[in-house]
């Protein structure tokens, strides 16, 4: 027990460093100027490579994901799912109907200031806040760590979430407000969601396609 919890305060104080971090620079530069800065800094390597990652918060590959998942797991299948759905639906609400005016970068600084474009990348102009991206990433990645009791694997699922955040800044699709509001909802909906997956222990959550098969 006292083996998990350390590894579970190994995972969430980095994590909380970041998002306080995240806050505080926030806080104190406004998103626009926040946003040129950060849109400067490209190179073509990094051009493909966050074209690439910003799939993994994608609601296809999450879906993708749980599929495969059916034949090891179908509790942790049904977490990752239930998280991606929960976020998912939540931040649609938000960006429908409490911040259907708030532009995304394309939007914002258009007729106003020249982006950086990734070739192959088509950018959207409305419905910015909350990311659903980061609510995605976060959400899968923190289901994945929650059950892990490898630290190794908690620290990759932490890069692999903040990296496929990030990529929705560098790609100029998202604000950095954005993607951290996505973020805490898709942590607030995995957390939520672990005591009912995994406090109590029912008949299905130790069954897969493959021992149903066995049987």
């Amino acid at each position: 027990m006292k083996d998990s919890v350390k590894l579970k305060a190994w995972f969430f104080v980095p994590l909380v460093f970041l998002l306080v971090l995240a806050l505080r620079i926030i806080v104190l530069v406004p998103k626009g100027d926040l946003h040129l800065m950060m849109n400067e800094f490209h190179t073509g390597f990094f051009d493909l490579f966050f074209s690439v990652v910003t799939w993994l918060g994608d609601g296809f590959f999450v879906l993708l994901l749980c599929a495969v998942l059916l034949f090891f797991s179908f509790r942790l299948s049904a977490y990752i799912f239930t998280t991606y759905a929960f976020s998912g639906i939540f931040v649609q609400l938000l960006k429908r109907f409490f911040f259907d005016d708030v532009l995304r970068p394309a939007g914002y600084f258009k007729d106003t200031a020249s982006l950086y474009m990734v070739e192959g990348v088509k950018l959207f102009t409305r419905h910015s806040f909350p990311s659903g991206h980061a609510a995605t990433a976060f959400g899968l990645f923190l289901c994945i760590a929650m059950v892990s009791g490898n630290k190794y694997i908690q620290a990759c699922c932490l890069v692999l979430a903040v990296i496929t955040a990030y990529s929705r800044v560098y790609l100029s699709q998202h604000f950095l407000p954005d993607i951290v509001a996505g973020a805490v909802i898709g942590i607030a909906g995995s957390l939520a969601l672990y005591p009912w997956f995994y406090r109590h222990d029912k008949k299905w959550h130790r069954l897969s396609l493959l021992t149903m098969n066995k049987k």
